[in-house]
């Protein structure tokens, strides 16, 4: 038996995990990553929420995710933006990076 779940449905199934703490956005870009994977690959996808629960964070800053990664700011008094963007380049060459409004989802490595 198979159930094809509606963006909005697999969204839902993310919130519902309570420790996990995806906001709507980051549950939302996820959905929306793994939507255009299987369009790319030709593939339906089983939705496994404790894998993506477990695979992916969500993070208010690249920055902050990339300090948990070991990250460190080469120039402390570099503006926000520039820290940010530094940030995220250097997510980018380690992971897969999910931006959206409000933050980024980051797989884990």
């Amino acid at each position: 038996m198979k159930i094809t779940l509606t963006t909005s449905e697999a969204v839902h199934r993310l919130l519902a995990d309570e420790y996990a703490g995806w906001t709507y956005a980051g549950a939302n870009a996820l959905i929306e990553y793994m939507e255009e994977l299987e369009k790319k690959d030709g593939e339906e996808m089983t939705f496994r929420k404790d894998e993506l629960c477990g695979d992916w964070r969500e993070y208010s800053t690249a920055l902050e995710a990339a300090k948990a990664y070991g990250f460190e700011v080469d120039d402390e008094d570099a503006d926000e933006d520039k820290q940010e963007g530094a940030a995220l380049a250097y997510l980018q060459r380690n992971t897969t990076v999910l931006e959206f409004r409000g933050g980024v989802v980051v797989q884990d490595y």
